[in-house]
């Protein structure tokens, strides 16, 4: 009935939260780039550039960068990043 998720229980606060944010994520319009100091993220071309120069990274380093600034200040565990960036979820 809409529904795009669930948690069986018991389950962690933090998987909530990290839900819930996936969810936010996805029903708001998502933010194209993300800048601190001199590096820039740009998530609709999957570039990261440092003083204005293309960082070469390989897919996978970028997924991981990527999932970790959406996610920042929020504690993920090992294996809920290997969730999200290699498993896709």
């Amino acid at each position: 009935m809409g529904a795009d998720d669930y948690l069986t229980k018991p389950f962690q606060m933090l998987e909530l939260a990290a839900r819930v944010e996936a969810v936010l994520r996805r029903t708001k319009k998502a933010e194209t780039e993300f800048v601190m100091g001199d590096l820039k993220c740009d998530f609709e071309r999957h570039q990261v550039f440092r003083k204005g120069t293309a960082v070469e990274c390989t897919p996978k380093e970028y997924e991981l960068l990527e999932v970790l600034i959406r996610n920042r200040n929020i504690a993920l565990s090992r294996e809920k990043l290997l969730d999200m960036v290699w498993v896709g979820i």
